[in-house]
């Protein structure tokens, strides 16, 4: 839970970097309440309400976290654009999910050296 805790407490650093782990441990919780609550929407006017006040809520910290692991892949943080895109998506996917550049790039040290949180 404290990945997920970790993309809030970082919600407006769009700079750095974010290791796999922690974008795809985001996205799984994240995953997990939305389809729980797209689910419990079809059964009253409350939890859909809940179900669009969660989506907001965690939008930013989404976009952040994507953000920095597209940083941390070496790539700029406009490839969260081709998400857009259909066919393009699988593309900002299998960047997703390559390791860690393991050296400093142009957004910084890897995660967990000095200068990161």
């Amino acid at each position: 839970m404290s990945i997920f805790n970790n993309a809030f407490r970082r919600v407006a650093d769009w700079s750095g970097r974010s290791r796999r782990s922690e974008f795809w441990g985001f996205f799984l919780i994240n995953l997990i309440i939305t389809a729980s609550l797209a689910v419990l929407s079809q059964t009253g006017a409350g939890f859909a309400i809940a179900y669009l006040v969660y989506a907001l809520v965690v939008l930013f910290p989404g976009l952040g976290v994507t953000v920095r692991r597209l940083h941390d892949c070496g790539k700029s943080g406009g490839w969260v654009l081709l998400g857009f895109v259909p066919i393009l998506g699988l593309v900002l996917l299998s960047v997703l999910a390559q390791e860690s550049n393991p050296w400093p790039n142009k957004y910084g040290p890897p995660q967990g050296q000095a200068g990161q949180s």
